[in-house]
């Protein structure tokens, strides 16, 4: 995988599986979102966190992790924290 190749929008088999992977881990979190369309907004903020050189899966995924506790979080799970069982 390269940076540059993300870049442009195109992705190898070792790019979607480090952005499926982070999306996975993150996603059965009992706090995440459950409506579809802020899982799709979530996937897409991962995607874009990748094109712009987050690249390597454990910094990808504690950058994406507090994002989506700060933004993806279902309504009243303010008592929950992110999980750091995969760190």
């Amino acid at each position: 995988m390269s940076s540059t190749t993300a870049l442009g929008g195109v992705y190898e088999p070792d790019d979607v599986a480090i952005v499926a992977s982070v999306f996975s881990r993150i996603a059965v979190e009992p706090w995440f979102t459950a409506t579809d369309e802020e899982r799709d907004n979530f996937a897409r903020y991962i995607l874009r966190m990748y094109r712009q050189g987050t690249v390597l899966s454990e910094p990808l995924e504690r950058l994406c992790r507090a994002t989506a506790f700060a933004h993806f979080s279902k309504k009243g799970a303010s008592n929950c924290r992110p999980s750091d069982s995969d760190r």
